[in-house]
């Protein structure tokens, strides 16, 4: 290499002249240095820097004799070799005085372009190369970022720089340094440096990464045109775990440039997205003899997956208005390869090495994969942390022992030394524990048998990657959802009309998650089952809202984008709903049916057994329901203006804890216009203001009877048996909760028998004494005048609305007696 230009006086001629003669120790034969001459030329300079830290005065010989040093040697490419010319960049850094006249910042820049025109020389051998601190420190410049500089020179001269250094003078070194690295080589440069190795948390100080970080957030990569999506993936495969915490910024700042909105920056230049291809190699070994991508890369993957789909969505009306096309999206497949329900698994249970990147994928499956990211199913997560079974069973032996002929305590056994497995070490029994599911509904099966498959299936929902399906693709843009195939094939296991045939495929279940309740009735009278079928169902639901809302959001961007058929905010949003709603209330009408009482529950209530199959699976039922009421409110009160079988409604007001919340309609449907629904709301809000006798349901109880005394007068003599006989047993209860309203309700019973005897054909005696029955105030007189007239009646004994009457002023009074 050329030695400096020494174009100056004569005086420091000879200075140089003797300088040389000084350093004689040096070869002059510079391609042959030593790594042991290297560490020691390391060391002189450190030690040379570090005492004009202190203050001690450097002469212009000496000074000149130090540039001469750093310009003139050509290190081996080596470790050592390496590690002396970063430690001679930094000494040249944090000593501006060296650049004192213009020949020494032209013998500076010559070396400087000496070094980028070597990187593939020393690039070559296995050793650290000193590109990414010449592109680190040119991006450091770039941005003015003075202290990150200081605190890079001290990581590498192994002292603090700072008050060596003086801003003014610093200016100078940042001039002579960005002469030779512009914005457009530091793009290039950037992309000549090789990703760091096994990247990972536990790795301090300055990588290459950091500087493609800063180049990407100041968008100089689109500025100039240059494409470093390839790049970022080829670290995003070197990465390791605990997770580097510069790594999800990076694939965040890739995200933004490739999707940028034109309002962004003046260029036109998008960095281009990475092909499915490159995505689905990480979630697969790509040759036998190669190591498989780790699970920091797929993360990062499935990460960039989510992302870009989030802010392709959020642009499309940035697009559609400056009448620009987006880039377009990934093809519904690439989403469904993913295991993501295994990666979010394994990011959770290692959140401390994934901390920077857990929170925001998180927010990422729930917004887009809800039905991945259920807080149930974390809540109610089984324990992994078993102690591990000494041996293995394998899958025949397991089949063989869950087939429906085998007796159900070799079953048992076989279940039990199961239970006892790791998650993952159940994957490969998953067929055979479907298969099983059926045997569960005989009537002779054993509740421990049914409990040990549950819990079973319940561990395999933990670590069930998703299906992989390849399927020909519609010219849609939906975003297609990944589905468990644990899912599908349980329903299809306990499918009715197809007894276990796989009918059924992960689409059709998004499509219309209703299908899931269309199995075996005898499942809704098998408590482990039951459960097991309202986590698919509340799995599917999920995936069903999620398809719908990311459909009619597109739906109003594609119209706005067109100039006609345009749909608004407001529509998109009203239509979302309403179908949201629509399906969740059927699939609890469906669900609330259950809870009737059929023919085999009636033993259990002949011999009052009160922990029947029924009662269980109303537990279970109500729970859901609950749920869904507190998450949705406005479903609650569309499932009771569609109205369901009146005999459920106690049961429902007592395991239902947010019932109260009928409390803010009640009065809407008891206005309602038609007699039925006006009739189902009394009965309603009997229950519902006997559970909670609050404050603000006064209003509402004063409207119960009014609408009785309506309905009363509207609805002729021989109807008052199918209308008012379901209704009576519910008045004590309002009572009790509201005891002012004992005497009109005793009014309202005393007309309500009044009209029945009339309708009778009494006798006008009895007619004439009845009159005076609306006036009595005792409650204990009316039921005895009452009791006198219609035990006088020939009809009595035969009229329901009497004797029910007569009940209910019975139970009445010992409830006032009660109260009193």
């Amino acid at each position: 290499m050329d030695t400096v230009d020494t174009d100056v006086n004569t005086e420091e001629e000879m200075d140089v002249a003797k300088a040389t003669n000084d350093i004689e120790e040096f070869p002059q034969n510079t391609s042959h240095l030593s790594d042991e001459e290297c560490m020691n030329l390391t060391v002189l300079l450190k030690v040379c820097s570090a005492l004009k830290s202190l203050g001690l005065f450097v002469s212009k010989k000496e000074a000149y004799m130090l540039l001469y040093v750093i310009t003139s040697l050509t290190p081996p490419p080596t470790n050592c070799g390496v590690q002396l010319i970063k430690t001679m960049i930094a000494v040249l850094i944090a000593s501006p005085f060296l650049i004192s006249n213009k020949q020494r910042e032209e013998a500076v820049v010559k070396w400087l372009k000496y070094l980028l025109d070597k990187q593939d020389f020393y690039n070559k051998t296995d050793s650290a190369s000193y590109s990414d601190l010449l592109l680190l420190l040119a991006i450091h410049f770039q941005e003015r970022q003075r202290t990150q500089i200081l605190e890079l020179l001290s990581d590498i001269l192994c002292f603090d720089v700072q008050s060596s250094v003086r801003p003014g003078k610093h200016s100078d070194v940042r001039d002579t340094y960005l002469s030779v690295f512009t914005e457009e080589v530091i793009c290039q440069q950037a992309l000549l440096v090789q990703p760091t190795p096994s990247l990972n948390a536990e790795m301090t100080g300055f990588y290459p990464l950091h500087c493609i970080y800063n180049l990407l957030k100041s968008q100089m990569f689109s500025k100039h045109s240059v494409s470093v999506t390839s790049w970022v993936f080829d670290q995003v495969l070197l990465a390791r775990e605990p997770l580097h915490p510069t790594l999800p910024s990076v694939v965040q700042e890739l995200v933004a440039a490739i999707l940028s909105p034109p309002s962004r920056s003046g260029s036109t230049y998008r960095q281009p997205a990475a092909s499915e291809n490159t995505l689905l190699m990480v979630f697969k070994q790509p040759h036998p003899e190669m190591p498989r991508p780790s699970p920091a890369s797929q993360l990062l993957t499935l990460y960039y997956i989510l992302l870009y789909h989030n802010t392709w969505l959020s642009h499309l009306k940035s697009y559609s208005s400056h009448s620009r096309h987006p880039p377009p999206p990934y093809r519904p497949a690439l989403l469904s390869s993913c295991p993501t329900k295994h990666l979010l698994r394994h990011a959770q249970l290692n959140h401390k090495e994934y901390s920077m990147l857990y929170p925001s994928l998180v927010k990422l499956v729930a917004t887009h994969l809800p039905h991945i990211a259920m807080a149930t199913d974390w809540l109610g997560e089984v324990p992994t942390h078993t102690p591990l079974v000494k041996g293995s069973l394998k899958s025949a032996v397991v089949k063989k022992g869950l087939h429906p002929d085998t007796p159900p305590s070799q079953a048992i056994l076989v279940l039990e030394r199961l239970s006892l497995y790791d998650v993952t070490e159940l994957i490969p029994f998953e067929s055979a524990i479907v298969t099983s599911l059926p045997r569960l509904l005989y009537t002779d099966t054993p509740r421990r048998l049914q409990n040990l498959v549950c819990i079973i299936w319940r561990k395999l929902n933990m670590v069930m990657d998703e299906k992989y399906e390849t399927h020909s693709y519609s010219a849609t843009l939906h975003f297609d959802l990944p589905f468990c195939r644990l899912w599908v094939s349980t329903v299809n296991a306990l499918s009715s009309e197809f007894e276990g045939k796989t009918c059924y495929s992960g689409e059709r279940l998004i499509a219309d998650p209703l299908l899931v309740l269309k199995c075996d009735s005898k499942v809704f009278r098998c408590p482990p089952l039951m459960e097991v079928v309202l986590h698919v169902l509340s799995m599917f639901l999920s995936a069903s809202r999620s398809r719908v809302t990311e459909q009619t959001h597109q739906m109003v961007h594609s119209s706005q984008s067109s100039s006609t058929n345009s749909v608004t905010v407001n529509e998109r949003d009203e239509f979302c709903n309403n179908y949201i709603s629509l399906q969740e209330s059927a699939a609890i009408q469906m669900l609330i049916e259950t809870c009737l009482t059929q023919e085999s529950d009636k033993a259990d209530q002949l011999f009052g057994n009160l922990l029947s199959n029924q009662r269980e699976i109303q537990c279970l039922v109500f729970s859901y329901v609950h749920q869904v009421f507190i998450a949705y409110p406005n479903i609650a009160k569309l499932v009771h203006f569609q109205g369901y079988a009146s005999e459920v409604i106690p049961a429902m007001v007592g395991g239902v804890p947010s019932m109260h919340i009928c409390l803010d309609f009640l009065s809407e449907l008891l206005s309602s216009v038609q007699p039925s629904k006006q009739l189902f709301g009394v009965q309603l809000a009997c229950q519902v203001l006997a559970q909670y006798p609050l404050a603000k349901g006064s209003d509402v109880a004063q409207l119960i009877v009014r609408t009785l005394q309506s309905l009363l007068a509207s609805v002729p003599v021989p109807a008052y048996g199918d209308m008012f006989l379901p209704v009576l047993p519910n008045l004590v209860a309002l009572c009790q909760g509201f005891p002012p309203l004992t005497q009109e309700v005793t009014q309202f019973l005393l007309q309500l028998g009044r009209r029945q005897l009339l309708a009778g054909h009494s006798t006008v005696a009895h007619s004439n004494r009845t009159s005076t029955l609306t006036d009595s105030t005792n409650i204990e007189k009316s039921f005895q005048e009452l009791s006198e007239i219609t035990k006088a009646n020939k009809l009595y004994s035969q009229n329901r609305i009497l004797l029910a009457v007569q009940q209910t002023f019975k139970q009445l009074a010992e409830a006032v007696l009660m109260i009193q």
